[in-house]
């Protein structure tokens, strides 16, 4: 056998030392990005997953690029330096429980955005001209300048080293990694062990009650309300044997109230034989506290009791010992140990049990007291401190009033018992009215003096308290805290740099005194205590500038990453601050701030972040006008135009044109192409929305587009064919407006902007709805929903408009009921003062439900009533018009037709080359022969075709052809008509309209009858009867009924004569099976015979 010849061989090629350098970064990038990913994992930073991801797409592009693989290389390195950066950064916040101060954030954000334009810089290094479509008129050299000084600021920002060595091989990274990896999770389990410390603390905030002695019981509470679990608590402990049970909370929490309704508890009584109740609050030791309970039980004075005491309980059966008010003996420090040697020695005590209660949040030691412990008091449910008002006060006050005096009091039991008797005595309007002078100092009674009968002097008791008093930042931080409803987080405390020493020392004091509490991790203060430290301490100018720079940054960093996925956490840290936000801009809207233009605008920024989240503008806005003067700031006062445009739509310009001229103006004395751009666009959408002129509209959003373009600005690029959509949308031109959706969505997704996607989704999903792709429709909602939880905005304005759109396609396949509780959902969960459009909007469209399943006049008109009034509020004439339609509808269905025609004839009007939805609605309405009862054509149906051809409403065409048939059949062309009807029922049928499929067997039925075709009648009717059940018209169900049992009393009559045409009527049989399931197949004939 032959030996194969020999195959010549070639050496392996030898990477080069690019490849080589590429390959070690690769190397060492990815378990860096494992890191980045553990940390967004842990602590949810902003930006670590665009971050990752763009990096990890990044790698890609280098590897595969065609040219300057050198410095996409090189820029890869210092990507990896960066981000080992940002993982220290984290290491060293311990501090902050891993979360970033909002100026790193911002630096962060920067980063991100660098990496984006690498990306776009490498990935223009494949070749080909997509590149040069995307970035327009930059080249690459220009856009790879941008992005070394990009990075160079990186390295500053982060304090990197710039060209740092990297790490030689790729088991010196693996070490890097496990020690970052080791100190992230000691730092996580360091944070986790802080949350629990917390919680701990937390549960120790508030509690209240009082006590009863052996032969004085104090007397039972006679009002008493909203504390049955903790009765319940307390007793389950004390029947179950020998308890130690301490009620702790603020001052005015009610402790006392509710020791002495446990004293007083049936199952208590039968189980003590002994019960004494001591008022501790005159002594400040142990030896004093000991005189003062032998002298409750009858012991004879001396100099100290405390062996005579303990012997005295010792022979005592079964007792219960309540000591009010320990704190005043326990609190000082030189005190506290022997007073909790007493304690001590009390509990050795085989049959007394103890309960005590302090103001605080702390437990005295030396005791090991029952578990499971009882919580701290918190202020009462809404419902009983509203039923503690009643009973002092009676409840023939204005429940408005009522309410706005419980907010005062923030539901704690002393300061409700006060303003109530204070409403019963001189009324809930005078109250109101001293309220705005006297503050916390009407929380007292005529003479009242003591911590009973005196809030102020309840809150000065405590703000003695010795740790108060040892720790000066204690106050300096309670008085801070009183001007910020919202409280603070440990993060907020130690990030806003406050010239407080060791704030988390002081924080713990407020909390262990009960002057502040724990909520949701953030310590605040009650409302009480809050007014009393503005009223008498009012909080220095030193204390308030760090956190107004800590807030400014906040709004700043959201402004800036507004609606992308990276805006999160800063969304929610926002919603956790939205009442303080309003405070400290409140504070600094004046013209002796140095940071006044700041100020303005991070208010504008606020009312832009409350306009998404469904809110009315903020007061705050009203305030800036005549601040402005102060300020020569051309700039800032074209941003604050270009906000109260987008309030235009609710708030009305007082005059347009000189608004509009003078905003122009203020762009010839300063440069800024993103904001001019937004401006042209805001002004042509307010131009065809309010003004309805569409001319000037298009001009604007022309000049906007124009200037989008020309900078590259993809994201307001899509703002504007978002505006173009929604005009086309509202003129019936849905083809076209989904066209531009559809260039939207690409356009935000360019810019990375998640809310402005979803904007484009929602646009999308309504043409999909008009268009009579109903699944198309929901799919696009459920999708935009799913980005708008990305970004932490689910519960504002564009929300409630997609939760309307999937209510919009269960209306218009008449599935009414599923669309009414929808609607209704909407209008419990907004509000006609905080949500007023969408608040009507919902409204409008239950009323609109209602008309059509029957429900009666008088729950109707209230609905539209009211949302007209809130739409006339806002000066926006469509949804007015909008009303008047619906109203229309209501007086055709009561039978008041000729003000019903003339109705919506005027709307017909005003929206004929306006607004489409309008236009239709009414068509609708005058096409329908049926509810007008005519006696001829009529050409509002082939009007009605003729517009929904244009506008390709699906719906509406084969609506029109309904209409057009019900002509016929009056005509007496029943060929005509049943050919129209079949083509109808096919469109109902696959857009799935339950109500059209029934309507057009109904007509077939009734054509089949007027040729004498029963039993085809009755087959259309009862394939009908289903569809109307599911479209909730129960009156069109029974006559459908009730017919088919008289027809069917008449066909054995006809019986005979019906044999002769029996082809006929197996072949109609086929007809009805086909058109009533929406198939057209006949391969089964026998089953549908």
């Amino acid at each position: 056998m032959r030996n194969p010849p020999d195959i010549p061989t070639e050496m392996p090629r030898q990477p080069t030392a690019a490849e080589t350098r590429l390959r070690e970064v690769v190397s060492c990038l990815h378990p860096v990005i494992g890191l980045l990913e553990d940390l967004s994992d842990a602590f949810g930073t902003p930006f670590v997953p665009i971050i990752s991801s763009t990096v990890n797409a990044l790698i890609g592009v280098v590897q595969t690029a065609k040219s300057n693989k050198e410095d996409c290389t090189s820029l890869l390195e210092q990507v990896h330096q960066l981000i080992v950066a940002i993982v220290q950064l984290h290491v060293r916040s311990e501090s902050t429980g891993g979360t970033l101060a909002p100026g790193i954030l911002r630096d962060i954000g920067k980063f991100t955005e660098t990496l984006q334009k690498l990306y776009t810089f490498v990935e223009g290094q494949q070749g080909g001209n997509i590149f040069k479509r995307i970035v327009h008129h930059r080249d690459l050299s220009g856009l790879l300048k941008d992005c070394q000084a990009a990075l160079r600021y990186a390295f500053d920002a982060f304090k990197v080293e710039m060209n740092a060595n990297l790490f030689k091989d790729i088991s010196q990274v693996q070490r890097m990694t496990e020690s970052a990896q080791k100190d992230l999770l000691d730092m996580i389990a360091a944070v986790s062990d802080g949350d629990e410390s917390g919680k701990s603390s937390s549960t120790m905030l508030s509690t209240q009650n009082s006590s009863d002695s052996f032969s004085m019981l104090p007397a039972r509470p006679k009002i008493f309300h909203g504390r049955e679990a903790e009765i319940e608590h307390i007793v389950k402990i004390l029947v179950q044997g020998l308890a130690r049970i301490p009620i702790l909370g603020a001052g005015g929490i009610g402790k006392t109230s509710l020791s002495k309704a446990v004293l007083y508890h049936p199952d208590v009584i039968a189980s003590y034989d002994n019960l004494v109740f001591v008022s501790c609050d005159s002594v400040t030791n142990s030896v004093d506290l000991a005189g003062l309970v032998g002298s409750y039980v009858g012991l004879k004075a001396g100099k100290d009791l405390t062996k005579q005491v303990m012997t005295y309980f010792s022979k005592c059966t079964r007792c219960l010992l309540v000591l009010d008010n320990l704190e005043s003996s326990w609190e000082p420090l030189e005190s506290r140990s022997d007073v909790e040697e007493f304690l001590s020695l009390l509990t050795d005590l085989p049959h007394l049990a103890l309960l005590v209660t302090l103001r605080g949040a702390e437990r005295p030691g030396k005791v090991q007291w029952s578990r499971p412990f009882l919580l701290p008091l918190q202020p009462l449910p809404d419902e009983a401190a509203h039923q503690t008002f009643i009973d002092i006060a009676d409840d023939f006050h204005d429940k408005n009033h009522v309410q706005q005096l419980l907010l005062l009091t923030d539901n704690m039991p002393l300061a409700v018992n006060l303003i109530a008797h204070l409403a019963n005595d001189k009324g809930c309007p005078n109250v109101l009215a001293r309220w705005k002078t006297e503050r916390t100092s009407i929380f007292s009674t005529a003479n009242g003096r003591d911590r009973v009968s005196n809030l102020d002097a309840s809150i000065k008791l405590s703000l003695s308290s010795p740790r108060i008093l040892a720790e000066s930042g204690a106050k300096d931080l309670l008085g801070l805290l009183s001007i910020l409803p919202d409280g603070l987080s440990n993060v907020e405390l130690l990030q806003s740099e406050l010239p407080i020493q060791n704030a988390l020392k002081c924080k713990a004091i407020l909390l262990q005194t009960a002057l502040g509490y724990s909520e949701n991790q953030r310590i605040k203060v009650f409302a009480p205590i809050r007014e009393h430290m503005q009223h008498f301490r009012p909080v220095p100018l030193r204390m308030t500038r760090p956190v107004q720079t800590y807030f400014h940054s906040l709004l700043e960093l959201y402004q800036k990453h507004r609606g992308m996925q990276q805006s999160v956490q800063t969304v929610q840290q926002i919603r956790s601050n939205a009442g303080n936000l309003n405070q400290i801009l409140v504070l600094g809207l004046n013209v002796d701030n140095p940071d006044l233009a700041q100020t303005i605008r991070c208010t504008i920024c606020l009312n832009s972040f409350r306009r998404l989240m469904g809110h009315s503008p903020t007061v705050l806005m009203d305030c800036i006008p005549e601040l402005l003067p102060h300020l020569d700031d051309p700039g800032l006062a074209a941003e604050i135009n270009v906000e109260l445009i987008h309030l235009a739509e609710y708030n009305p310009l007082p005059n347009p044109e000189h608004f509009i001229a003078q905003t122009i103006g203020h762009f010839k004395n300063f440069k800024d192409p993103a904001l001019e751009t937004l401006f042209y666009l805001a002004v042509g959408y307010y131009e065809f929305y309010v003004r309805s002129d569409l001319a000037r509209s298009m001009k604007f959003l022309e000049k906007g587009l124009f200037l989008a373009r020309a900078h590259a600005d993809h994201h307001r690029e899509s703002i504007g064919f978002i505006y173009l959509a929604m005009i086309k949308w509202n003129r019936g031109d849905y083809r076209t407006a989904q066209g531009h959706s559809q260039t939207a969505y690409e356009l935000s997704k360019l810019s990375g902007n998640l809310y402005q996607q979803t904007v484009a989704l929602r646009t999308e999903a309504q043409c999909c709805t008009q268009l009579g792709d109903y699944r198309g429709s929901i799919l696009l909602s459920q999708k935009a929903r799913e980005l708008l939880a990305l970004c932490n905005m689910s519960t504002g304005t564009l929300y409630q408009l997609l939760v309307a759109n999937e209510a919009e396609v269960h209306l218009l396949k008449s599935e009414y009921t599923q669309a009414h509780r929808i609607y209704a959902q909407s209008i419990q969960d907004t509000s006609p003062e905080q949500s007023p459009y969408n608040h009507a909007l919902s409204l409008l469209s239950t009323a609109e439900i209602e008309i059509i399943i029957g429900a009666a006049e008088s729950e109707v008109r209230p609905k539209i009533a009211l949302a007209r009034e809130l739409f006339s509020a806002q000066g926006n004439q469509i949804p007015v018009t909008q009303c008047d339609m619906v109203q229309a509808d209501l007086e055709l269905r009561e039978g008041n037709k000729a003000v019903a025609e003339a109705s919506f004839c005027r709307c017909l009007a005003s929206s004929w080359l306006g607004n489409g939805e309008i236009r239709s609605y009414c068509l609708e309405r005058l096409g329908d022969i049926r509810r007008w009862k005519k006696q001829s054509t009529n050409n509002w149906a082939v009007v009605y075709l003729a517009d929904s051809q244009t506008s390709h409403n699906m719906l509406a065409l084969h609506k029109a052809l309904l209409f057009i048939a019900d002509i016929f059949i009056h005509a007496g062309e029943g060929d005509t008509a049943s050919a129209l009807l079949v083509v109808a029922l096919d469109g109902f049928t696959s857009m799935d309209v339950h109500r059209g499929r029934a309507e057009c067997l109904l007509r077939l039925g009734q054509v089949s009858l007027g040729r004498k075709e029963l039993p085809l009648a009755v087959q259309f009717w009862s394939q009908a009867r289903p569809f109307f059940e599911r479209a909730s018209q129960t009156t069109k169900v029974m006559h459908i009924d009730s017919t088919i049992a008289q027809v069917e009393k008449e066909i054995p009559q006809h019986h005979e004569g019906n044999l002769a045409h029996l082809p006929f009527l197996v072949n109609a049989s086929l007809t009805v099976c086909k058109l009533g399931n929406g198939a057209l197949d006949t391969s089964e004939p026998e089953q549908c015979a």
